[in-house]
């Protein structure tokens, strides 16, 4: 628990260190893991990117664009 810990404040704050690469214990467990099924690779983080600031204002400002394209359809009983 104290690696996955480490990693979790890492990306919660930056400039705390991240465990280093020479590291193979987060990369073992990581193995055994999934072999074992214990995982959620949905959860999974592949990359980091930096917050972009206003990504989520366009993104709903776009959502709420495109609902007049939408129509509803009594057969099937969505949208």
């Amino acid at each position: 628990r104290a690696i996955l810990a480490d990693i979790e404040a890492h990306y919660q704050n930056p400039s705390l260190p991240y465990p280093k690469e020479d590291n193979t214990l987060l990369y073992e467990i990581t193995a055994y893991l999934e072999a074992a099924g214990i995982h959620n690779p949905l959860n999974k983080i592949y990359i980091t990117t930096k917050r972009l600031p206003y990504f989520p204002t366009v993104n709903f400002l776009f959502l709420i664009s495109q609902f007049p394209k939408l129509q509803y359809n009594r057969n099937l009983g969505i949208v």
